[in-house]
């Protein structure tokens, strides 16, 4: 399989409840852009199943690749996945977000030449649709900066 275009890295962990609708929507939207396109799924550590739903994804379409790192280690799967992904642009994202939206403002400023774009959930106008329970760090952020004066800031 010749090298494509774009290549998504998602982290993943203990996701198999989501892990084969959130990959499946992120190639329907993905073909419906007539992008060429890999998924480059980095799991680590799971416990509860998601290595079986990464196999058969892959199995499936063959624009989705897998690897297993033995540690639940986020940076280091995220690493790995880059040094994985073939394609010549490549995006990270969240299994639970893949904002395509994002991809198709972020591609026209890395041919323009930025070398990296950054996208955030925190950001003004994001949309944020995660259940409340994973935005809980973002009301923490919020605490302390009122009750500590802490200064986190987002440009």
């Amino acid at each position: 399989m010749s090298a494509p275009e774009i290549s998504v890295v998602i982290p993943v962990y203990n996701e198999a409840s989501i892990v084969r609708d959130a990959v499946h929507d992120l190639g329907r939207k993905l073909d419906a852009l007539g992008w060429d396109y890999e998924i480059v799924l980095a799991e680590n550590g799971s416990r509860d199943g998601t290595e079986d739903a990464l196999r058969q994804l892959a199995l499936s379409d063959p624009r989705v690749r897998w690897f297993h790192e033995e540690q639940p280690n986020y940076g280091r799967a995220l690493k790995r996945g880059i040094l994985e992904a073939r394609g010549r642009v490549v995006i990270c994202d969240e299994i639970d977000l893949c904002d395509v939206g994002f991809y198709q403002r972020a591609l026209p400023l890395i041919a323009e030449g930025a070398d990296l774009v950054v996208g955030s959930k925190a950001m003004r106008g994001a949309n944020d649709g995660r259940p409340w329970i994973r935005r809980v760090p973002r009301v923490l952020k919020g605490l302390l900066q009122l009750g500590w004066a802490i200064r986190v800031r987002h440009r």
